[in-house]
């Protein structure tokens, strides 16, 4: 009830679960939307821009990750897609971290998550992740015939309960390259800030994400994991992205 009401106070969500089973802090910011599906050649380029953009982060994580000899982050991640279980679109930015490195790894997360919303992509970036997704998929599509009965029962169970189409791989990779040779830096740019803003928006009262945070409960570097606290690092990560970056030198 105490963190609920700081939550309050600092103007969002947050729920928090403490345990010594648990070793790192890890906290998961997340917004809902109504459902968006992969059915027409409008809504997979939708699903193609989401990939490349959850891609180019990836990127930018990787790069701080292999340039730094003690990274304050065990893993940064986001993503974006409908669950038909739960009827509705999910939006979410998660971080992990050792104890000690919680607040650098969450400024980290709302920095990066905040600075693509705001300036976008980068051209190297949308051509690198193009590129690897298209690979990803052709490889996907060389082992399609191979796959066992339960993979694809598998597969399409996930398509019906999402309401997706189900496509043979091979000519839905077709489908995504020609779709990647239309879409433009711009084009992205304006899906990023469309879903990055939804979930690193720390500003406007009503749009705030919801924060769910585990950690560990005897820890004394976790200690200081306090909604206060987790608001501070989170700000001040927004505030760092006011500039572009650089492109990240992300090793192939």
């Amino acid at each position: 009830a105490a963190a609920a009401a700081a939550a309050a106070a600092a103007g969002f969500r947050y729920h928090e679960v403490a345990h010594d089973q648990l070793s790192d802090v890890s906290v998961s910011f997340s917004v809902k939307s109504a459902p968006e599906f992969a059915r027409t050649h409008a809504e997979l380029r939708d699903s193609f821009l989401d990939t490349v953009i959850g891609m180019a982060l990836d990127f930018r994580v990787h790069a701080l990750r292999v340039s730094s000899p003690d990274p304050p982050f065990q893993g940064i991640s986001w993503a974006f897609g409908s669950s038909g279980r739960e009827g509705c679109a999910v939006n979410s930015l998660s971080v992990s971290a050792r104890p000690r490195h919680w607040r650098e790894a969450v400024r980290f997360a709302a920095r990066e998550a905040q600075r693509i919303a705001a300036h976008g992509l980068t051209a190297s970036e949308l051509a690198q992740a193009t590129a690897a997704l298209l690979n990803s998929m052709a490889q996907q599509a060389t082992v399609n015939d191979a796959l066992g009965s339960s993979s694809w029962m598998r597969r399409v169970m996930a398509c019906v309960q999402d309401g997706d189409q189900l496509m043979d791989l091979a000519a839905k990779l077709e489908i995504v390259r020609g779709l990647s040779e239309s879409v433009t830096l711009a084009e992205v740019n304006r899906r990023a800030a469309l879903l990055l803003s939804a979930i690193a928006d720390f500003r406007t009262p009503g749009r705030l994400p919801a924060a769910f945070l585990t950690r560990p409960l005897s820890d004394p570097a976790a200690a200081d994991v306090t909604p206060e606290a987790l608001w501070e690092a989170v700000q001040a990560g927004v505030a760092e992205a006011a500039e572009a970056a650089p492109p990240p030198d992300v090793p192939s």
